[in-house]
């Protein structure tokens, strides 16, 4: 029996997370492995990838908002997410050129970080709960 989809903002932000991942993931692996590109520009562009996904779901799915959307809103997701992109190139960064991690490992636990701070940002910065 197929169970019903999730009512929790927080595991719907999950699911479209991890498709946002997949797909940011996949962009950073494909130009850092196969084309040879920098570490950090690579992580930049797949970041990006997965921002403009996420917001299409996150909108209508997760937050379930039906409002068309306005350069406001839009500014707001675009500020949270770079806020984030911005603390996640720097933790990963740290992660790779003082710890010393493979930047494919790296990228894996600042993507946890960025997590947090982008479903906190979305939640009460950008669509805020519905009363």
């Amino acid at each position: 029996m197929i169970k019903s989809i999730p009512s929790s903002p927080l595991l719907r932000f999950l699911i479209v997370g991890g498709a946002s991942t997949v797909i940011n993931y996949c962009f950073f692996y494909v130009l850092f492995e196969l084309a040879g590109t920098d570490y950090s520009l690579a992580f930049v562009v797949g970041f990006l990838a997965g921002l403009g996904f996420g917001y299409i779901f996150n909108k209508i799915w997760t937050f379930q908002v039906r409002e068309a959307s306005t350069l406001a809103v839009v500014s707001k997701y675009v500020a949270v997410y770079m806020v984030s992109l911005g603390l996640g190139i720097a933790f990963f960064r740290l992660l790779v050129e003082v710890f010393g991690l493979d930047p494919l490992l790296g990228n894996l636990i600042t993507i946890c970080l960025t997590t947090c701070t982008n479903f906190l940002g979305t939640r009460l910065l950008v669509f805020r709960a519905q009363p």
